[in-house]
């Protein structure tokens, strides 16, 4: 069983990576955005600890972790997004161990991919065997985000800008895949890929 990362900045395509190796592969496919949201449940395990920190105001009537809340405090400001990593940062980590160790345990999967925006600054790099960066210009990037999301043209730049550039992610990457043109095109570089693994 291999542990593969992507990384990629908003609109590379990581998706369109994650379901072609799903398709080449038996694989798993860890979320940790997914996690991320799970962890601020009610009950979960970064809930108390966020609602101590950040105050009963982010919570709805229901007693439950506004995200859209919590995102306007943290988001322009940048001691006050520390402290939320600082508190869901580890509780991630642990947890996609844990999924790792199982899976490792079950051998049943060629792959498991950890899917997560945040690989390197959550430190999941160091669960990974090899890393994959997903690569398309900003101009692709931006178009593909104004269609799929109907973003203007500003609110992309911004959200790309808040990201780390290419130069590092590419830093970390055994493997490079090109997502600019089709999907044909991506998986054929996927297909030689695995044949180095």
């Amino acid at each position: 069983m291999r542990t593969i990362g992507i990384v990629g900045g908003i609109g590379a395509g990581k998706s369109t990576v994650v379901s072609l190796l799903t398709e080449l592969k038996k694989c798993f496919v860890i979320g940790a955005d997914e996690m991320g949201h799970r962890i601020l449940l009610k009950g979960d395990l970064a809930y108390d600890k966020v609602i101590e920190t950040f105050g009963r105001e982010i919570l709805d009537e229901e007693g439950n972790i506004v995200r859209r809340k919590l995102g306007a405090i943290v988001f322009g400001d940048q001691e006050k997004l520390k402290a939320l990593n600082a508190i869901t940062h580890p509780i991630i980590f642990n947890e996609i161990k844990t999924l790792l160790e199982q899976c490792k345990e079950q051998k049943k999967w060629d792959i498991v991919i950890i899917d997560a925006a945040l690989l390197i600054e959550i430190g999941l790099i160091e669960l990974t065997d090899y890393v994959i960066a997903v690569y398309a210009d900003e101009k692709t990037r931006v178009e593909r985000l104004m269609k799929r999301d109907e973003f203007t043209k500003e609110q992309v730049l911004e959200r790309i800008n808040k990201q780390k550039k290419w130069e590092e992610l590419e830093k970390v990457a055994d493997f490079v895949i090109d997502n600019r043109y089709t999907r044909q095109h991506t998986k054929e570089q996927m297909v030689k890929m695995l044949e180095q693994l």
